[in-house]
């Protein structure tokens, strides 16, 4: 069973982002680590959208944030009717080069590569939806979680 919530695509809506994070994780026995790892990816997601994703007709871009568990699968889908854009297209940037020669962006998806398992994304009706997948391990379950995963 998944869980959403929908939000304004504002820096104001990150705090009440992570209290969502902390309910599903701490209903579902999810560690504090992990907790922490889709705090960092969500908070990612809805920065980029608030900064470079408002839609041209000057409207205020909205969020939905949806999250589901089923044994140690998590699934997260974020979705914004903001400027639409794929992530996935975009190349990775050089992180070999020195800092100063960097260019500035891009480090978010870096980061998002690295934390989720799998990703993909589509553009329908209006809405960009990212969808993102993780399995746990047993270090991210505490283990009551594990216990019910196993009695199922």
């Amino acid at each position: 069973m998944s869980v959403s919530i929908k939000l304004p695509a504002t820096v104001g809506s990150v705090e009440d982002v992570n209290d969502f994070i902390d309910a599903f994780c701490s209903a579902r026995g999810i560690s504090d680590s992990m907790k922490f790892e889709l705090q960092l990816v969500l908070e990612e997601l809805l920065v980029n959208v608030c900064m470079h994703g408002q839609p041209s007709d000057g409207t205020e871009a909205q969020v939905e944030v949806s999250m589901g568990l089923e044994d140690d699968s998590l699934s997260l889908r974020f979705s914004d009717n903001g400027i639409a854009f794929n992530p996935l297209t975009q190349a990775a940037p050089d992180t070999d080069k020195p800092l100063e020669d960097m260019q500035i962006g891009g480090l978010g998806l870096v980061l998002l590569r690295q934390l989720m398992d799998d990703i993909s994304y589509n553009h329908r009706d209006g809405f960009n939806h990212l969808t993102m997948g993780k399995t746990l391990s047993e270090a991210d379950l505490t283990p009551s979680t594990i216990e019910r995963a196993n009695q199922q």
